[in-house]
């Protein structure tokens, strides 16, 4: 396959794919109690299909039971409206001010989000109608089934309304998903609304614990980047399915300690969103209008240029001052770019000096096979990149290459998460051989990010359960460097996409250290955080954005996602929009600049 096949294929397949791998690091406890007993409560006797996942992640753990099921008395029963009290509602003046909105949501519901039975994965557990009480109750077919006052915990995942004998039939509460800030378990209006407000904003989705007193804590929270839709179903795909492990990591919190790890705020309803308002016809009008006047403005370009695609160009400069102490504008003007291979990108730059000479390691795309691979060059003096090579290729793709030294030798660990597993790597040959040493983890994460500190070695690293959505990072350790490693804690150490996702190593600057993040609210690396790290230690770890780089200063750049610096040179790497044209006409002068602009020459890893 060519590599302009290759564009016009990235072009037409945007397939979601799932890696649920981060729920398997919780499927075990070390707690000597009684297995947890769970009970799940469900419309109609059925559940969301994300849900799935979470019933699986129980029924595979060694320390919970399902042991019944709680069902409305709506199994088939309950009878639709008909056409003519359908019509008569849409003639109420208060619904059709957001009957554009309404149709647009059952337009775009997509599959995924349709129910399945629960009974599918538990056939064993009691089936038990939710209008109960203390006494004795008739269940399905006759038979008397008691209230389980013995349960632990209630997972209420069908948005059912529990009477007060389910919710203290629970010594742990009822939890359940919130996706929003309204009172309401799902809040649609809610997101298009921000949507509409802001294309940058972010879906909240929480895991809550709601007591006999109906008063609610949140167990976890995450902050998901929001697609740029109408459909507020393709916005529900991603904080669902991508949370489903949390509900895996606290009930395995709560059969090691019996403690739950809270998070220190309220319950997310606002007063703002009690009223919950939809989304008028005249905002829903007026942004497919905007829509419209911005692909009328692109379309001259368009046509005169073709279709345009993401690439990716790396930056570099020799400054006594770093990044993070000089103004933005200025200091990225001093970045010179280099130029890739045509049909290739280059991304994810990191440095290494050794022997006196820096080197760049960073991925190098291959547009016609889909993937990346590692490759470096030294740095001259005058700032040319020299000595271009594959180093490291492997059959799936590879990228993020963190290079390091540590007892006189060096290191590699390239983000490998579509082989679900994260790898380490021996120089045996300095750049151009590297030995598999081991592999240190069997989860699928993204931007894994290594240092040592404190006397231990330390990992920061995002799950990926939905493609394309990163935003919860989690900390590993280990005393060696080549095995034993382990979550420093089951829960997340930042879980806002804002800046979350790893951007590079850490970096000590004036007796601070920092961690480099992504912000991919508005899309995926849209620009840099510098993270001050304020406490980190076996106990836990703590930190704060303190800087925020956007590189709108440099034209036609679109977003930027790694940062390193090795002695006085920096790195970066750039998202530009390029048309398909453009590529066409770089493959045909491609004879120029041998150093940069040849063909790589062919991997001589082991």
């Amino acid at each position: 396959m060519t590599s302009l096949q290759a564009l016009k294929r990235q072009k037409t397949e945007k397939a979601i794919t799932l890696d649920f791998s981060m729920n398997r690091q919780f499927l075990h406890s070390t707690g000597k109690r009684s297995h947890l007993r769970i009970g799940i409560a469900c419309n109609n006797q059925l559940i969301p299909r994300y849900a799935r996942q979470v019933l699986r992640d129980i029924t595979e753990s060694d320390f919970a039971d399902i042991v019944c099921i709680l069902e409305s008395r709506e199994t088939g029963q309950r009878k639709g409206k008909g056409l003519i009290k359908r019509l008569r509602g849409l003639i109420d003046g208060s619904k059709r001010r957001y009957l554009l909105y309404v149709g647009y949501q059952i337009l775009t519901k997509p599959f995924c989000e349709r129910s399945s039975d629960p009974l599918d994965l538990v056939p064993f557990a009691d089936l038990i109608p939710n209008d109960i009480t203390d006494a004795d109750l008739t269940c399905h077919g006759g038979a008397t089934t008691p209230l389980p006052v013995n349960l632990d915990v209630i997972l209420n995942l069908g948005n059912l309304q529990l009477n007060t004998a389910c919710s203290r039939s629970a010594r742990h509460g009822v939890w359940f998903f919130r996706l929003g800030e309204g009172r309401a378990q799902t809040n649609d209006p809610e997101l298009i609304a921000s949507v509409l407000a802001d294309p940058a904003s972010t879906a909240r989705i929480t895991l809550e614990m709601a007591g006999a007193s109906n008063q609610t804590t949140i167990l976890a929270e995450a902050f998901y980047s929001m697609m740029p839709t109408l459909s507020a179903h393709k916005n529900h795909f991603p904080p669902y399915w991508g949370s489903t492990h949390l509900v895996i990591e606290k009930l395995r919190d709560l059969h090691q300690s019996e403690k739950i790890g809270l998070i220190n705020k309220k319950s997310p309803v606002s007063e703002k969103s009690e009223k919950n308002p939809h989304p008028t016809n005249r905002q829903i009008l007026v942004h497919q209008i905007e829509r419209l006047k911005k692909f009328a403005r692109r379309l001259p370009n368009t046509l005169r240029q073709g279709s345009s695609y993401v690439h990716w160009d790396i930056a570099l400069r020799h400054s006594l001052t770093p990044l993070l102490e000089q103004e933005e504008n200025t200091a990225l003007s001093q970045f010179h770019w280099l130029s890739s291979p045509p049909g290739h990108f280059w991304a994810d730059p990191f440095l290494i000096e050794k022997d006196g000479v820096t080197w760049l390691f960073f991925e190098d795309f291959v547009l016609a096979d889909g993937k990346g691979r590692i490759a470096c060059g030294r740095i001259s003096k005058g700032g040319e990149l020299l000595d271009v090579r594959v180093v490291l290729e492997k059959p799936y793709h590879l990228s993020y290459p963190q290079v390091f030294q540590h007892d006189s030798e060096v290191f590699l660990v390239p983000e490998s998460a579509q082989h679900h597993s994260v790898s380490l790597y021996r120089a045996t040959d300095f750049p151009n051989r590297w030995e598999h040493e081991s592999q240190l983890l069997d989860v699928g994460v993204v931007d894994a990010t290594l240092a040592e500190h404190d006397g231990r070695w330390w990992m920061f690293a995002s799950p990926m359960a939905v493609s394309g959505h990163a935003p919860m990072t989690y900390l590993w350790t280990a005393t060696e460097l080549a095995s034993g490693w382990h979550l420093a804690s089951s829960s997340a150490i930042n879980s806002n996409v804002c800046h979350s996702r790893g951007a590079g190593s850490l970096h000590a600057h004036n007796g601070k250290l920092y961690r480099v993040s992504q912000d991919g609210s508005m899309a995926y690396g849209s620009a840099l955080w510098f993270n001050e790290i304020t406490q980190w230690d076996i106990r836990g770890y703590w930190e704060k954005p303190v800087r925020h780089i956007k590189g709108r200063c440099i034209s036609g750049l679109t977003g930027i996602h790694s940062y390193n610096r090795s002695g006085y040179w920096e790195v970066i790497d750039g998202r530009f929009l390029r048309s398909i044209r453009h590529h066409q006409a770089r493959r045909a002068s491609s004879a120029a600049a041998p150093s940069l602009n040849s063909p790589l020459p062919p991997s001589t890893q082991s």
